[in-house]
């Protein structure tokens, strides 16, 4: 009997998670649709950028919302110089490690994409 409860209250546990509120959109397009937390036209620019060229690797950028690259610490509002992601983007020549992508490089009007977001924060 105690092992149907736990089975449960697990089970209910499990849906209740599976339905949390949605706070922002998947990577599918839906955005689109639906809109977006941020809802700029710059953030779903840097956004299908980090969607096409970093989350192969790195799956959990393309849902963060603006708040949270910067809550996250990858992004400095309004200082693209100084914020962790650009600082690692091959070609962003600001001093940082610049290793990232691995094997490509970003154009110029990519790299220029995720500057107008950073910076218009």
């Amino acid at each position: 009997m105690k092992f149907l409860y736990f089975f449960s209250a697990l089970n209910l546990s499990l849906i209740l998670i599976r339905c949390a509120p949605q706070t922002e959109n998947s990577f599918s397009d839906d955005a689109k649709i639906y809109g977006v937390v941020d809802g700029s036209e710059k953030f779903l620019n840097f956004r299908t950028i980090i969607v096409d060229e970093c989350s192969a690797c790195h799956g959990d950028f393309a849902s963060y919302t603006a708040e949270q690259w910067v809550s996250l610490g990858y992004v400095v509002a309004s200082d693209s110089t100084n914020s962790k992601l650009y600082r690692r983007i091959r070609g962003s020549s600001v001093g940082g490690e610049e290793d990232m992508p691995p094997i490509s490089i970003l154009s110029p009007a990519q790299r220029e994409t995720i500057v107008e977001w950073i910076n218009s924060l």
